[in-house]
């Protein structure tokens, strides 16, 4: 645990730079207010009751193996709320990211948004 702040149920482990809840959680990267559960979530907000293999998520419960999506429940292999077969989610998981890194965002103050930072 590292950079971690006000994760008030126990356990948690494994973490970096996770603020707010805990209960069970594990392998959280640049998240916040996530718990009961999570388990390998990458930026994202206010996700939780076993959620997994989350990346860029917001607000969304019961899910696994997501990319970019807000309030979704119960669902799998999913980017920005549309599913897939796990070999599309996959596929075109990979094809996001790279095109996260090859051209990235620019907002107008001029900061730049690649794969692997948490959006503002």
């Amino acid at each position: 645990m590292k950079y971690c702040q006000y994760l008030q149920d126990k356990p948690a482990r494994d973490s970096y730079d996770h603020t707010i809840w805990g209960n069970g959680t594990e392998l959280v990267y640049e998240s916040q207010q996530v718990g009961d559960g999570a388990y390998n979530l990458k930026f994202c907000v206010e996700s939780w009751v076993n959620v997994k293999n989350l990346e860029y998520c917001v607000e969304c419960q019961s899910l696994s193996d997501c990319f970019g999506c807000v309030s979704l429940r119960n669902k799998k292999y999913c980017i920005l709320n549309k599913q897939y077969s796990k070999a599309e989610y996959e596929t075109l998981r990979e094809k996001i990211k790279k095109h996260m890194d090859t051209m990235p965002y620019k907002d107008k103050m001029g900061r730049i948004y690649r794969y692997g930072e948490f959006f503002q």
